[in-house]
């Protein structure tokens, strides 16, 4: 096919340059290539598709292997076989060559199947399945952690016995506070930006204390070292004992300084912190 270059965007495959000659990617809300544009803006090349990848209608001649779902990063290495990352989608069978890496945690007991079959409304751009696709948009992009923090609330499988914590999300940490049950109900985030900003601070500071399997998709990972772990709460929860003295120092949100008070209570002997 020879030497090309390609401009990805934030994941997505946006245009390609061969042999000199630039051609610009038109996909369909699913991601796949419907057209090719030269410099004119005129249609060099036109794509359509059966629904698990083979080629229905193709003019055109540019031997561009982003095709099916190609601006999410689809690779079609053949007439049957579309790389995807983790996977090689067989699209004459409408299958996965090999299992899903992460097995059942892809969120489908057929670890071969592709989308659970619904190939018109769905792409999986990791070859992870759909937890793991989770993760990103249709375009491959990834998510922001705001997005991720609101997949895992609203999954009823989710562990929220703790307002906040640090999730896991295809590799990437992320700190999510949720209007935490486990403290006084007469306060939820957002009522107070700096008694949020103490929370906030306090899950970040675990980040060095728990490594993300970027094979999975979104989950609350446990500490490395499990035995580590009182040491270190305890340490960041007089931290942010200190940060929230702050707040009542500054008269801040004083409304809730009998919050503020139990709050740091509840940290210390809660939390097993008093020795």
């Amino acid at each position: 096919m020879g030497t090309a270059r390609y401009t990805v965007i934030d994941g997505e495959v946006m245009a390609e340059k061969r042999g000199g000659v630039r051609s610009l990617y038109v996909p369909d809300p699913l991601g796949s290539t419907v057209a090719l544009l030269d410099n004119t803006q005129a249609q060099t090349d036109t794509f359509s598709y059966w629904p698990y990848g083979e080629n229905n209608v193709r003019t055109g001649t540019t031997p561009t292997p982003f095709q099916f779902v190609g601006t999410a990063g689809y690779y079609r290495d053949s007439n049957s076989r579309t790389y995807v990352r983790a996977r090689t989608l067989d699209t004459q069978k409408g299958r996965w060559m090999t299992e899903d890496p992460i097995g059942f945690q892809g969120g489908d007991w057929n670890i071969y199947r592709y989308v659970k079959n619904s190939p018109v409304d769905e792409n999986d751009s990791y070859g992870l399945g759909d937890i793991a696709s989770n993760c990103c948009d249709k375009s491959g992009k990834r998510k922001t952690c705001k997005e991720i923090c609101e997949i895992y609330k609203a999954d009823k499988k989710s562990d929220l016995r703790f307002g906040a914590g640090v999730l896991c999300a295809c590799g990437d940490k992320c700190t999510c506070i949720f209007g935490p049950p486990d403290l006084p109900k007469y306060y939820r985030i957002g009522q107070c930006p700096e008694i949020d900003k103490c929370l906030y601070e306090h899950e970040t500071k675990h980040f060095p204390d728990v490594d993300c399997n970027p094979k999975r998709g979104i989950y609350r990972p446990p500490f490395r070292n499990p035995s580590d772990q009182p040491k270190s709460e305890c340490t960041h929860r007089r931290e942010t004992i200190g940060c929230l003295d702050k707040v009542k120092a500054t008269g801040q949100c004083k409304k809730l300084k009998k919050f503020i008070t139990d709050s740091e209570i509840h940290f210390m002997v809660v939390g097993g912190c008093m020795n």
